[in-house]
């Protein structure tokens, strides 16, 4: 009967294992695409299973006026679960993956010049994403900046 209820536990403890971590943009708000698919605005705690971690998870940043970033998740071994799985002879392995998510992730955003600013915003009225009225203000308020 005990062994029964043991494999049922175990399976279930290590499908409810998470890892996480804080993604952090310098400056704040900027929106952000795991594997192409949105996760949240920044800052956040982004939360993975532990069965679709992996060592590079595609990662792109967005805000308005800024350089869209493309990078990585990047993971790295745990040591403390390295000696935790020592010491209990190899239990701990089976609840905790060695191989996680740092803490935190920083990306700094480089925001756009002038040129780019202006580039990108007749991207937008060509594309049909703002009128042509928009695209006026707009580019005068870009113009204005310095």
């Amino acid at each position: 009967m005990r062994r029964s209820l043991l494999l049922p536990a175990l399976a279930l403890s290590l499908a409810s294992c998470a890892h996480e971590t804080f993604l952090i943009t310098n400056p704040s708000g900027a929106s952000v695409w795991v594997d192409e698919r949105f996760v949240c605005v920044s800052p956040c705690l982004y939360r993975t299973p532990a069965s679709e971690l992996r060592d590079h998870t595609p990662v792109r940043l967005e805000k308005a006026g800024f350089e869209t970033q493309r990078t990585d998740l990047q993971t790295r071994i745990a040591p403390s679960r390295i000696v935790g799985g020592i010491f209990t002879l190899g239990i701990v392995p089976l609840f905790k993956w060695p191989r996680t998510y740092p803490s935190s992730h920083i990306f700094n955003l480089r925001p756009l010049d002038r040129s780019e600013r202006l580039a990108a915003l007749e991207r937008s009225r060509q594309t049909g994403e703002i009128t042509d009225t928009e695209y006026q203000r707009l580019r005068a308020e870009q113009l204005s900046r310095p």
